[in-house]
């Protein structure tokens, strides 16, 4: 991007409100300050930097520039002379405007520029998003096939369920078979109470039994049993489930007897318990040597916090010292360089400097004097930039404002009276009762 000659450019944050100028103007009333295109009010500083009325708000455009004035500065007239000087100021003035419409010509081109790089980018956006387009159209039609496998896959785990909802109908059908295939004559010939019990190894066992005599086993009579369409299908079946019955068994007889365990542990404490210190041995012994702690509390009482307060009155003589601070009514000071860019180094109650030429200041009062009438006391060193010589150095006010106070520094010997820029310039503001 091209540099420009007359024109700078920043960024608001919400809070900063001087900026350096950094181009040379011939005139002060030729500057001027726009945010985000709005001119805006403003105070000069130094020669070199200004303040604005208000900081710009965070992200604003901030812009500072130059328009010199196109009206003639040196009038040439028939028979005139014509000085060296009175052709310079000319040619600078032309200059500077020159100066100043090359820059807008080339802030427009760069304008033109970065409008034709972002139309390309859109151009090329819109390629992108053609190409995504077709790419989400294959997709589309990918998902559309898959969509179609997918529901001739859950067509056929229907038709597997139908299937599987028919054979499990059918299962029971044979366990009403089953059911209905077996007639006790005589209950009390059964080796178990048919109305049920707790499950044990002893009435698991009986189970078994049970099983062996439904299946036709020799040591069980068989004419207290009639089986009505039995057949190799359900004698398997019920094989299966004395296998099962006997590993039951097996199971129930390994298991621990938990009524010995609960015995043993209806004497024992709690897990979560306390002692007295009586019931813990030597313990008590132990303790009996340490300090006593209720003689360290009754030394602390009253003591104040390790973190506390006083107020004024409780502090020995400072009413005193300060008797001169609300008699005085002390209400502004600064210790500010004068010389190069004036610089704030410590202030109390002064917001800024004005640089008003060589050796000639404006301070302005952060919060305004109630009057005019007010004390001021100045001072300052005799060194800085414009020192004459060795001649004692003088700071005296020109204008004493409510708002701000004029002052004027000057090197004076018995001849004349010469301004200059001290490195150091001190002031302190009271006022009377």
């Amino acid at each position: 991007m091209a540099v420009l000659q007359t024109s700078l450019f920043y960024r608001g944050d919400g809070s900063t409100r001087r900026y350096p100028v950094a181009f040379d103007y011939r005139d002060r009333s030729y500057v001027y300050v726009t945010v985000n295109g709005a001119q805006v009010p403003f105070t000069w500083i130094t020669s070199g930097q200004l303040e604005l009325a208000a900081a710009p708000a965070n992200g604003t455009l901030i812009n500072i520039f130059r328009r010199t004035a196109t009206g003639a500065l040196v009038r040439f007239e028939d028979g005139s002379t014509v000085t060296g000087e009175d052709l310079n100021t000319t040619y600078e003035h032309v200059l500077d405007i020159v100066e100043e419409t090359s820059d807008g010509v080339t802030a427009i081109t760069e304008e033109a520029r970065t409008a034709l790089d972002n139309s390309a980018s859109a151009v090329a956006t819109a390629g992108q998003a053609l190409s995504l387009a077709g790419v989400a159209a294959t997709d589309a039609a990918s998902a559309k096939a898959e969509a179609a496998s997918a529901k001739t896959t859950s067509e056929e785990a229907l038709e597997v369920a139908l299937e599987a909802s028919t054979t499990a109908a059918d299962l029971f059908k044979v366990a009403q078979d089953l059911a209905e295939a077996v007639v006790i004559d005589d209950a009390a010939d059964l080796p178990f109470d048919p109305a049920g019990t707790n499950l044990t190894a002893t009435n698991v066992q009986d189970a078994v039994a049970a099983i062996a005599l439904v299946t036709g086993a020799a040591e069980i009579t068989t004419d207290k049993v009639k089986i009505a369409g039995t057949n190799e299908t359900l004698t398997a079946r019920f094989l299966a489930a004395e296998s099962a019955l006997s590993q039951a068994v097996e199971d129930i007889a390994d298991k621990a007897d938990a009524a010995a365990t609960q015995t043993a542990l209806d004497a024992k404490s709690p897990i979560g318990h306390g002692h007295s210190v009586s019931e813990v041995a030597g313990l008590s012994d132990a303790l009996a040597n340490k300090a006593d702690q209720s003689a360290t509390a009754t030394a602390l009482a009253g003591k104040a916090a390790a973190t506390h307060t006083h107020s004024k009155s409780q502090v020995t003589g400072l009413d005193a010292d300060l008797t001169w601070l609300s008699n005085g009514k002390y209400l502004a000071a600064v210790n500010f360089q004068g010389n190069g860019t004036v610089t704030i180094r410590k202030t109390y109650n002064v917001s800024a400097i004005g640089d008003l030429g060589s050796g000639t200041y404006r301070v302005y009062f952060a919060t305004a004097m109630p009057d005019t009438n007010y004390m001021a006391l100045l001072s300052c060193t005799n060194t800085g930039d414009g020192q004459q010589g060795q001649a004692p150095s003088v700071v005296h006010i020109t204008s004493q404002q409510t708002t701000y106070i004029d002052l004027v520094t000057y090197t004076s010997n018995s001849v004349t009276q010469n301004n200059f820029d001290p490195n150091i310039v001190n002031l302190v503001i009271f006022r009377g009762t």
